[in-house]
């Protein structure tokens, strides 16, 4: 066997060392690496539980806004149908209407106009009416709302009665 000068023997030790070294380093830093995949992994599982969460509560909220959707399209009907038995009743109470004209009105006062009007009906056409509204146009028309189609259908039939006062044209 052929021996090993000092020098070279020296130079494999220093080299040994030099591995010894790195390993030593390569050993701390996976220890790092190892610690830093620990604390991600550790942040993963939180980012998880949070997405977990808000997705629950997403699916929570999408439920209330079905729900109030739902809610919304009901109200909207109701709205709808309510609307429409406004302006059915609006319309009979229109139907229940007649405009006089070409008699003096000389006051702005509802009661007493509502007065003078039932009287002036009960005295030329000889009819017995209630009016529940009498408003004043201008100055010689009036709009009288009456109780039913029937009073109005009265008048209607009794207007011409109105053509034999010579006073006033009124129809």
């Amino acid at each position: 066997m052929i021996a090993r000068t000092p020098v070279k023997q020296q130079k494999g030790k220093e080299k040994l060392d030099v591995i010894v070294n790195m390993m030593k380093e390569f050993k701390l830093d996976q220890k790092e690496i190892k610690d830093e995949l620990q604390k991600l992994g550790a942040e993963q599982e939180l980012i998880k539980e949070k997405l977990i969460s808000i997705q629950q509560e997403n699916k929570v909220l999408k439920n209330e806004n079905m729900v109030l959707r739902q809610e919304n399209v009901e109200i909207k009907k109701e709205v709808r149908e309510m609307r429409i038995d406004i302006e059915r009743r609006e319309k009979e109470q229109r139907q229940n209407n007649i405009v006089m004209t070409g008699l003096p009105i000389d006051t702005d006062n509802t009661n007493v106009l509502k007065e003078a009007m039932e009287n002036f009906i009960k005295e030329h056409l000889e009819i017995d009416v209630k009016v529940q509204i009498a408003t004043k146009l201008g100055a010689e028309t009036c709009l009288i709302a009456l109780g039913s189609k029937e009073e109005k259908f009265k008048i209607m039939e009794n207007k011409k009665k109105l053509k034999e006062l010579q006073t006033h044209k009124i129809l």
